[in-house]
């Protein structure tokens, strides 16, 4: 979308929500983007990670009732516990875990610093 003669990228998730984020204006403060962009993808990466651990501690804090199995099969009703216990658990394993994977990937993968090749070409 071009808005004013400044590119703009429209970002959203599954729930509707969107943001418009600014892809041309950087902040002549940062003397190399590049670097900020990988600082800032590793502090969301550590970030995530503590959202994670503190999800699995609420998780193993719950008691876990007796027919818990009866409960996530819709043969009993499910107590508060198992409830959140349950959304905790699809929050982890579809979104969360998921996420941190990627990004971890994508950061494993940046480039070095001058984007140059490693291996250097023989004339």
């Amino acid at each position: 979308m071009v808005h004013s003669n400044l590119k703009f990228r429209l970002c959203g998730s599954r729930r509707g929500r969107y943001a418009l984020y600014d892809m041309k204006e950087q902040d002549p403060t940062i003397p190399d983007p590049h670097a900020k962009a990988e600082a800032d993808l590793h502090k969301v990466i550590d970030e995530l990670e503590s959202v994670r651990l503190r999800l699995e501690f609420i998780r193993e804090y719950l008691p876990v009732p007796p027919d818990e199995a009866l409960m996530l099969v819709g043969e009993a009703d499910m107590d508060e516990a198992t409830e959140i216990r349950s959304v905790v658990e699809c929050v982890l394993n579809d979104s969360l875990y998921p996420a941190i994977r990627d990004l971890q990937v994508v950061a494993a993968l940046w480039p070095p610093p001058g984007g140059g090749d490693k291996e250097k070409k023989e004339e």
